[in-house]
Parts: structure tokens; sequence; C-alpha cells
């Protein structure tokens, strides 16, 4: 079940009803459910527990995978990619594809820009009428659709589970994955881990909240910015499901607790309509025992939430710009004020490694409606690590991401100095190197009154009275007063430029 902004409908696809694999369509206008009929060449195969998300890159609503155990090999298990044109579907045409898997994760990164899917099970051999725990394989791996075509990213971090929950959490500048199980179809008990994927890598968070589980529905809300997490089993075959609505902050999870909870149940489909304004829940699983095995759930739910205030979201977007020594940051309002109005910003300087020091850079807290702040005062050719939070009423959002710049400088950075004599002849101290001179060139002059060093302290100027300049190390040769034809017998110094270009002085100024 996804949301697609083209015809501002939720699309719902296929699922199993206890004894069958559905291949329906039906969409919903915000307030009833209707059914398409496409073309038959423009219908997927029936099947359940596929994934379906929105990719905002390509404007497109996805389809992949699946289970329909009548397929025998593999029992089922498809890989086949479709796309939601309006009113009917087309086959995508991807030079590669994931392996064939249900039970998996997918949603839209806007990181990545394209669609991340994660994980899922599969079951190896020809079984075609019952599962057979020992053919079960959990996948590992992560995978990217983008510009039409899978790719499967090099990256670490859960390994095979399926019944994950994952939506992409603004707060947090990531994607939110939970939960799952590493058991055999049917799952023997869940897991109660989250994990964070940053574009890159996945990064185990060690918030904690929700029972473990797998086969939870969770998506964002941007009503009230954060994602929201619901049912999920704890059992073999979805027998037992966990009551609860969880909401995730960037950081942390939240137990809420609304007027009227629907049944709980296992795997429904979860969606935000846009054109609503509301999350939407649909179906799943129940726990009581039928004629043809566990519950079936119908209902159509949406979720409203009061929120009483808390932190903000996290401030987004965080960028580092190196300038003359020092870091100009800019960054984004976050997603969530928490429910009161931001009053301010404060700028954290952290490390490599992601610790943010106790107090922050700024001496009293930004306004709120700053996104930009310069720390000045900084070390050269040193790499500055920074993170910025947000201020409301009850207190400071988690931190930022964490951005990292090197400051420069117009002058040299090295803990040293030279001295020039007269004759040219060079003399460096400290870590200062020594890039030739004069004497060294067999030039013979004694009448060299200035000297400059090039920004990054790796070449120099000299200049003689008479406006002559010779040019050692990186620096580079822009002329001299006896090139241009002038003659002067005055010179008193000269500077360089932030440029790598130079100045000279003569003794009437």
């Amino acid at each position: 079940m996804a949301y697609d902004p083209a015809t501002e409908q939720v699309v719902l696809f296929g699922g199993f009803n206890g004894s069958s694999y559905l291949d329906t369509t039906w969409v919903w206008n915000g307030s009833a459910w209707s059914k398409v009929t496409p073309p038959a060449d423009q219908t997927p195969g029936g099947r359940a527990w596929a994934m379906m998300a929105y990719d905002a890159a390509s404007s497109q609503l996805v389809l992949f995978g699946g289970q329909n155990l009548p397929g025998c090999n593999g029992a089922g298990f498809l890989d086949s990619t479709w796309i939601w044109n309006g009113s009917g579907w087309t086959p995508g045409t991807p030079a590669t594809s994931p392996p064939p898997r249900a039970f998996a994760s997918m949603a839209y990164d806007p990181t990545d820009g394209g669609l991340i899917l994660f994980v899922g099970q599969y079951a190896n051999g020809d079984n075609c009428t019952s599962f057979d725990p020992a053919n079960a394989v959990n996948r590992a791996g992560t995978w990217l659709w983008k510009n039409g075509n899978w790719n499967e990213l090099t990256t670490t971090g859960p390994g095979g589970r399926y019944g994950t929950a994952m939506a992409y959490d603004p707060g947090a500048g990531a994607m939110v994955l939970f939960g799952g199980t590493t058991s055999a179809y049917g799952g023997l008990g869940g897991l109660a881990d989250t994990w964070l994927w940053n574009g890159s890598r996945w990064s185990k968070s060690p918030a904690t909240g929700p029972s473990a589980r797998f086969g939870a529905a969770m998506h964002f809300d941007p009503a009230i910015g954060m994602p929201v997490l619901f049912g999920g089993s704890t059992a073999d075959g979805g027998g037992s499901t966990p009551t609860g609505t969880w909401t995730f902050t960037g950081s942390s999870w939240a137990k809420q607790a609304p007027t009227s909870t629907p049944q709980s149940r296992f795997s429904p489909g979860m969606t935000y309509d846009t054109a609503a304004g509301q999350l939407l829940m649909f179906g799943g699983q129940g726990a009581a025992l039928g004629p043809n095995g566990y519950e079936q759930l119908g209902g159509t739910y949406s979720y409203v939430q009061t929120i009483s205030p808390s932190v903000p979201s996290a401030p987004t977007g965080l960028a580092a710009t190196p300038g003359n020594r020092q870091v100009s940051l800019s960054w984004s309002a976050p997603s969530s004020d928490g429910g009161s109005a931001i009053t301010g910003y404060d700028v954290y300087e952290g490390t490599a490694s992601g610790k943010e020091s106790s107090s922050p850079v700024n001496s009293s807290p930004l306004s709120a409606s700053t996104t930009s702040y310069t720390v000045s005062g900084l070390t050269n050719a040193t790499p500055y690590y920074f993170t910025v939070t947000a201020l409301n009423s009850v207190g400071s959002s988690p931190p930022s991401n964490q951005a990292s710049a090197t400051p420069t400088s117009s002058v040299p950075a090295k803990e040293g100095y030279w001295e020039v004599a007269t004759n040219g002849a060079v003399f460096s101290f400290g870590d200062a190197s020594y890039h030739g001179s004069l004497p060294g060139m067999k030039i013979s002059v004694n009448d060299i009154v200035g000297m400059a060093a090039t920004p990054g302290g790796g070449g120099y100027w000299l200049v003689g009275s008479n406006g002559a300049v010779y040019a050692f190390g990186d620096a580079t040769y822009h002329g001299s007063l006896p090139g241009m034809k002038i003659s002067v017998n005055d010179i008193v110094g000269m500077a360089a430029t932030p440029d790598g270009g130079y100045w000279l002085v003569g003794s009437n100024g």
C-alpha cells in the first residue's frame, strides 16, 4: 500500500485472504475504497507480502517481489518489478534485480535519491503446498532502485532477517529500521533492535522502546514529524500480536496512548494519505484461528495524534564551509518543533568519533530565525566537526548530522619564521621550511629589503630596494619593477595577497 501523488489516491495491490493470493488493485480517495480493473496485460500476478513505495525521484509508484505459493520453485517467491501508471501496471525492465523475496522493507531515501530495499525471505527448493522451515533463507543486503534499475549497495549492517519495519525520518536524517526476525519461516521470536541508514552505511541505534516483533507496519507521519509504528508478531505464524503505537523522535522511541486503538495485527499496510492529510492503515492478520488459519483482518484506520510538547526533532542538512581561520555553518529547521515553537539553536564542536562538547560554542542561544553561524578563531589545516541542536520550551533536540571543514588562512599556518639578510641569505626557524636563497642561486646583491611568505608557507619571495623580485618554493613570479622598466632605489617592503600574489611598497608610500 502506498500513496500516488499523481492521482492523489492510496493504491493497494494483492494480499492474502486466508486461502488465495489476490491480484486485485484498489484505490482510496480519502473516504472510500474502489476497485480498479486494468487490462489483463497490465496486472501483476497474485501475490502477498510484496513491497510497494513511491519513488519521488522518478515520480513512480514501484512494486517489487512478494509471494504466490502455487508458483512451486522457490515456493512462489517473486523478483519482478512493476510500475503503477495511474490506471494499470507496467513491468519494469531493470538490467539486474534483487533475488526473489517477500516480507522485505522498501522506502524512499532522499539521501540516495531512490528506493531502499532491505532483506526479506525466500524458500529454496520445490515446495508448492507447504513451507518447510529447513528450506527458508533470510535474505541479507541493501538494494537501491534508481534511474529504472536495481543496484546492490556494498555495506555492512544488520544480518539476514525478514519482517522488518522501515521508514525515512527527516528528523534523524536517516532511514529508520526496526525489528524483524532471523528465524525460519513462521517466526519463532522477533527482534527489538533499531538501525539507521545514512545513505552509505547502517549503524545500530542505542534507542530502545517497542518489544521484539516482526511484521510491524511503520511510516513517517508529516503531521507530527515522526515515524509511527504499529502491530507485528512475536510467535509462529503471527499468532501473537503485540499491541501499542510507537513514535520515533530521531534518537528515541516513545509509546503513545491514543484514545482508540485498532485490533492488534501482523503485517498490515500503512502509508500517509497526503490529499486527506492522514496516516492510513489497512488489513493485516489477527491472532485468532479460523477455518483457514489465522484470521485475515479488514478495516481502514487513520491515525491522529495530539502531542504534548516535547523536544524538537534535530535540525537537518547541516553543511560546513571553510574560510580564513573560520568555518561557516548552515542548516535547515527541524521537521518537527515538538509541539512548541522553536526558540533558538546551539552549535557544538565535535570530534571525528561523533562526540560533542558539553557546552555550545555560541555564548547565548542563536535566534529562532537563524539558520547559519560562523565559528571564528580556528587553527588552519585542522579539520573541525560541528553539530547543531534546536531549542524549544521543553528542551534541546537531538544533535543534527555532523559536518566538517578545514579552515584556510591568508598567512602561514605553521609555528615558525624566516629571517633574510641584505644579501638574500635566508634562515628558517621552527617548522618553517627552507626553500632556497640568493647566494644559493649564485646571485650577488646587497640590497634585499623585504620578504613575504606564500599563503600556505610553502614558499616565499624576496625583494630588493630596486624592486627586483625573486621567487622560491611554491611562490609564483608575477613581475618586478626592473621588468616593468621602472627605475627606483627606494623599495622598503613587500606583502603577500591571500591568493598568491604580492605588493611592493616604496619609502614614499
